[in-house]
């Protein structure tokens, strides 16, 4: 494990990390200043023990919420102030170059965001005075008070998106993953908890099409081209569905297969199961019986935890053979490292993350913000 500790570099500024790729830490700075507020976006290479100035974004007023997304070749970032009108910046990785600046009205006021790629960016909106009429006819068509419009950054044009339902999916919860040489979206829609669901079941009664859930599929080239040709049937594939007899839900991509939780209602069973990315035979992995699980999406790896005293003890069931013990006050657990390091984060009036070396029984504690990736921990 590397600790890379900015601290001392970052004291008394307001930083943001954004994301770690490829040896460059990538940040944002907010500077307030007597009339005006600043956003400046640096990368701060491993390597070179240097910070780089990409981009610096004024605002006339404040009241400027910034969301970042990190893609392959480009950092986006967006500033809304719940308006009528965003700022879209774009900055080239490689380079540090800013490619794109541009104010963007929207329909309605904005409500969230949600990138596809570097170039395509969903915006939904919620009704304002002038477009109130507008918002009303969608919301007796689709029951939802937003509507959704994709931006290509790249033409320079908007297409409004019909299939508003996969539009929400990709919001509230998608993954990606490249197969075949394409890049796909993995969709789920989920009720969010099993138990909850199977009480409204038992209470209401109702039927498998008002409480489905699914996991789906689509290519990305097929759902932007979908909303380029103004359709509304280039619908995700559902590989895995789940009605009122139980519930499913989406934990991560495992190399050639999807990692889920599902649950039996009608025989009160809960267990972890793969089934192939494009769908297939379901697999059972591991029968869950009350045991606290936590997940690492980004490794694909589920550990039980067990209270032992003053300790947990940590063993790994999918995909990790570790099996250690930690002390119990070092917080909320985020991350396993190497089968050996244990981090966990304290939120509060002041933030602390603590490392724990289980080999060496060593622990210690920094008064800092934390981001990992892979085996590298960022303090800020």
């Amino acid at each position: 494990m590397t600790v890379i500790d900015l601290r001392d570099d970052m004291y008394k500024r307001r930083i943001d990390v954004i994301e770690i790729d490829d040896g460059v830490i990538y940040y944002a700075e907010e500077l307030k200043t007597r009339g005006s507020d600043s956003v400046c976006i640096y990368g701060y290479s491993f390597e070179e023990n240097a910070e780089q100035l990409m981009s610096c974004f004024v605002f006339d007023d404040s009241g400027y919420y910034q969301h970042y997304y990190m893609g392959k070749n480009s950092i986006i970032v967006l500033f809304e102030n719940s308006g009528s009108t965003v700022w879209v910046v774009k900055i080239d990785k490689q380079t540090g170059d800013e490619v794109y600046r541009k104010r963007i009205p929207l329909i309605g006021s904005f409500s969230d965001c949600a990138a596809i790629d570097d170039d395509n960016i969903l915006i939904y909106t919620k009704a304002d005075k002038e477009h109130m009429d507008m918002f009303n006819r969608c919301l007796e068509a689709t029951n939802c008070s937003l509507i959704a419009n994709l931006y290509d950054l790249g033409r320079n044009e908007r297409f409004f998106v019909r299939d508003f339902e996969t539009a929400m999916l990709v919001r509230n919860n998608m993954q990606t993953f490249t197969a075949n040489g394409e890049e796909w979206l993995l969709l789920n829609d989920s009720f969010g908890n099993s138990k909850e669901k199977q009480r409204i079941v038992q209470k209401l009664g109702v039927s498998d099409d008002e409480l489905e859930e699914s996991i789906r599929v689509i290519s990305k080239n097929a759902f932007l081209s979908g909303i380029r040709k103004k359709e509304s049937d280039t619908k995700p594939r559902k590989i895995v569905t789940a009605g009122s007899k139980g519930s499913v839900q989406l934990e991560c991509v495992c190399g050639d297969n999807i990692l889920m939780r599902a649950r039996s209602f009608v025989h009160d069973a809960e267990s972890y199961c793969s089934v192939p990315k494009f769908g297939g035979k379901i697999t059972n992995i591991l029968d869950i019986n009350g045991e606290t699980f936590f997940t690492d999406s980004d490794e694909g790896k589920i550990y039980t935890l067990s209270d032992v005293g003053d300790e947990t003890e940590l063993v790994g069931r999918i995909n990790s053979d570790v099996h250690l013990s930690y002390p119990n006050n070092i917080g909320r657990l985020i991350k396993c490292i190497d089968d050996r390091f244990v981090i966990g984060e304290t939120k509060g009036e002041k933030e602390f993350i603590t490392v724990y070396d289980s080999e060496l029984d060593l622990k210690d504690v920094y008064q800092a913000s934390g981001m990992i990736k892979g085996s590298v921990l960022v303090l800020y």
